[in-house]
């Protein structure tokens, strides 16, 4: 799977999108979720996505998204303050934040699908990633989609970009 196969929830003004990376400016008054500019795919399988992604400033976030409906979520963004978790089942959300000064201008990112659990891991290298949480949602090991989403609560805009490094089919146990 590459970027060009992920699609817009909320289409930013501002875009540029190749096989492996997409950068945009995050309009201002855009906060999560319902406002922001989200890029979902479809998926059936258990999957390993790696991605890196800009730090967001203090009242912005960028981050990662496993997406069941408007009612059903969970997400692991970031910004120079720290790291956000949102979690929402059947429209009951829940918004974590675990503050922490972000000195990096990138973060990679990972997520892990095995089943009904998700995994979200972080660290400022691809080898020094360190799980963040973990969960599941109803349904969850049948068809999801997966992604990243790009938010803003500020009165500024703010330039953002996300380098897709891999998306793998896991292997099933048998």
């Amino acid at each position: 799977m590459t970027m060009k196969e992920l699609v817009w929830l909320g289409k930013p003004r501002s875009w540029n999108k190749d096989y492996r990376s997409t950068t945009l400016v995050v309009e201002k008054h855009t906060p999560y979720f319902d406002h922001c500019a989200s890029l979902l795919a479809v998926a059936e399988d258990d999957i390993d996505v790696q991605a890196r992604i800009t730090v967001a400033p203090a009242w912005g976030e960028n981050g990662i998204i496993v997406y069941q409906s408007r009612q059903s979520y969970m997400a692991l963004g970031c910004n120079t303050e720290g790291v956000i978790l949102h979690f929402q089942v059947a429209s009951q959300w829940q918004k974590t934040k675990i503050a922490f000064p972000v000195n990096t201008p990138q973060l990679f990112l990972s997520l892990i699908k095995e089943g009904k659990l998700v995994t979200f891991l972080c660290g400022p290298e691809k080898k020094q990633l360190q799980k963040i949480t973990e969960g599941t949602l109803p349904n969850l090991e049948n068809s999801f989609s997966f992604g990243f989403y790009f938010a803003n609560e500020g009165e500024k805009s703010f330039e953002a970009s996300v380098d897709f490094l891999s998306c793998q089919a896991k292997a099933v146990a048998t």
